[in-house]
């Protein structure tokens, strides 16, 4: 039996913030991603605001979903008998993209360590002097050479 070049997929896309949801059956061809078919019938989105979910399923009315990442061809899962491919566009948090940002920038700020400061610092230990060694030299008697 020869390889299927195309698969009839039933293709729902959920309403988002910039377009309304749709829902079709279309015969799509297997070497095509879902992301590919996601951005012919919905347009490009910007990948810093909004977020793309891939899920597929065997039958119309069943319960059981399995998310995909959409760069993964659709011969791959058509081999699993895929009938369904849902797609929802979400707008991203600003917190989440915020926070990251600031602890990269964090991270790639931080101040380096200056020896001139660690060796002011206080609580450092100094090593204790042997006066003793200094008293002997001292108090010996020198004698004055000529020469």
């Amino acid at each position: 039996m020869a390889a299927s070049t195309s698969l009839m997929l039933a293709i729902n896309i959920e309403k988002c913030d910039h377009q309304k949801g749709c829902q079709l059956m279309r015969v799509t061809p297997t070497s095509s991603t879902a992301a590919d078919i996601f951005k012919e019938l919905h347009g490009p989105v910007d990948p810093q605001r909004y977020g793309v979910k891939f899920v597929v399923g065997t039958s119309l009315e069943g319960t059981s979903f399995w998310e995909i990442d959409g760069c993964i061809p659709l011969f791959e899962v058509s081999a699993f008998g895929v009938k369904v491919l849902k797609m929802t566009c979400t707008t991203l948090p600003e917190g989440i993209l915020a926070s990251s940002l600031e602890k990269i920038s964090n991270e790639a700020t931080k101040k380096t360590v200056d020896a001139f400061q660690v060796l002011m610092m206080k609580g450092k230990a100094l090593p204790t002097k042997k006066v003793a060694r200094y008293i002997k030299i001292l108090n010996c008697k020198c004698k004055k050479i000529n020469i």
